[in-house]
């Protein structure tokens, strides 16, 4: 299983949460902090529920979130236009009621929309692995809930200025 993982962690404490989760985990890539966040790829060889039980003995981790698609949010160069063919993904139709006429919102789209399905795959197991060993039993039934009925929040973050678009945008986009 491999996946990009990044922790939330009180800010100040990102230092102390990498070293935590060096200790907890193998990684396999070097971990990159933020202000906030500690973003991490495990061994692919950790299985869901070792990386599950692994997480939660973490004590410097608020919550842990799946990086499932990153993309930029402008074309490469000014000259150069985005082309939805670039991910095997054709772009929306501009104009239909579920278009994105901004270039910058269909990258988010594209990019969500090719993301491998052994990556969501991969983020479910961990998720319904997390549920499983909650003390909470209400929380532990839902590792049950058939995948169709699933609804996940999206996070997104964008980053600079002079976007024409909200990150609820974006989100909506993803």
């Amino acid at each position: 299983m491999t996946l990009t993982l990044f922790a939330s962690v009180a800010t100040s404490l990102e230092k102390e949460a990498e070293d935590e989760l060096r200790k907890l985990l193998t990684l396999s890539m070097p971990m990159k902090r933020v202000a906030g966040h500690v973003l991490f790829t495990p061994a692919a060889t950790m299985s869901a529920a070792v990386l599950a039980c692994a997480l939660s003995r973490a004590r410097t981790i608020d919550y842990v979130f799946v990086l499932l698609a990153s993309t930029t949010l402008s074309a490469p160069s000014s000259a150069e236009a985005f082309s939805g063919d670039a991910c095997g993904v054709a772009p929306l139709e501009p104009g239909t009621s579920s278009s994105y006429d901004d270039a910058s919102l269909q990258r988010i789209y594209t990019a969500c929309a090719a993301m491998p399905r052994t990556t969501w795959e991969a983020a479910l197991a961990l998720w319904r692995e997390f549920c499983q060993i909650s003390d909470d039993q209400i929380v532990a039934q839902h590792a049950t809930i058939a995948e169709h009925a699933l609804v996940f929040r999206s996070k997104g973050k964008r980053g600079g200025r002079g976007h024409s678009f909200s990150s609820d945008d974006a989100k909506r986009a993803a």
